[in-house]
């Protein structure tokens, strides 16, 4: 047996060849070990996820009555982003509805841009991720802890549909997020852009013709400012009131991840909530 691969003799380009292959097979496995990890540690990638999310565009908001209690619920959309990025915007938008509104339950869910608009097929697959707040969680039936989150790990598909592994967030998970979230920012709503947008230019026309009709009625007469201001100046023996200095206010979901600590690890419950047929009872929806 040694005298046959004695007799067998490769030529030297063939052994270069051979020894190449081997380098370059060497140096291709151990660049994919190192990218797994960096893709899953996130490091300094450009597409790793933002620390508060993403920007996203508000759908409709609606705001109802449920046994006594009041639930807001919240639907936005997001184009393009990873399920992290979706549950961290879900998360930041809870906490400025939280800040804004009182309520007994706070909802945000995230679907994709593009994504079904009829409220009755935003459900299911639709959602790309979902946050459910309460203040109270002994109030809501079925819900253990303040917080649920959770997100679709895949894409959307072309219809903005996602078919993917469900992942819910640990309570360390949203404590951690929420509070290295650094951006405050609402998401964009075009019915109330339009309506500012209208209002302003109805505002702008009745203030030019107001200033019109003072001018024609009071033509060059003096103001009678100069006299205020000799009436309330210090000169006169009047003392100036200290300015009052306003109590700065929490930071940024502070009381959120107050009731967070302060609750030990409990697997998030799912909570039972019709995301199609609800309507708005006693209250008027958002927009």
């Amino acid at each position: 047996m040694k005298s046959v691969f004695k007799k067998i003799r490769l030529p030297r380009k063939v052994m270069f060849f051979i020894a190449g292959v081997l380098v370059l097979s060497g140096a291709s496995g151990a660049f994919a070990v190192y990218s797994v990890k960096d893709a899953f540690l996130g490091a300094g990638e450009p597409d790793a996820p933002s620390l508060s999310g993403l920007a996203c565009t508000t759908i409709e908001t609606l705001k109802m009555r449920r046994n006594g209690q009041r639930w807001i619920r919240k639907y936005v959309s997001t184009e393009s982003a990873s399920g992290v990025d979706r549950v961290r915007t879900a998360l930041r938008i809870t906490g400025l509805l939280a800040k804004e509104e009182k309520a007994d339950l706070y909802q945000v869910v995230v679907l994709d841009a593009a994504g079904p608009l009829d409220r009755a097929e935003r459900r299911g697959p639709a959602i790309g991720a979902e946050v459910l707040f309460a203040p109270d969680p002994s109030k809501l039936s079925g819900m253990t802890t303040p917080f649920v989150a959770r997100y679709n790990e895949s894409k959307a598909n072309t219809v903005g549909l996602f078919y993917g592994r469900e992942v819910a967030l640990s309570t360390d998970d949203i404590k951690n997020t929420m509070m290295a979230m650094d951006d405050k920012s609402d998401c964009f709503d075009p019915v109330a852009a339009a309506a500012a947008a209208i209002a302003g230019a109805a505002g702008s026309e009745a203030g030019a013709h107001g200033e019109e009709a003072v001018a024609s009625e009071h033509g060059d007469e003096a103001t009678p400012a100069a006299h205020g201001e000799d009436a309330v100046s210090p000169d006169h023996g009047e003392a100036v009131a200290p300015e009052h200095v306003k109590a700065e206010p929490k930071g940024f979901l502070g009381s959120m991840i107050a009731m967070v600590l302060g609750d030990k690890e409990t697997p998030a419950a799912d909570v039972a909530v019709d995301q199609a047929t609800d309507q708005p009872a006693g209250e008027d929806t958002g927009h």
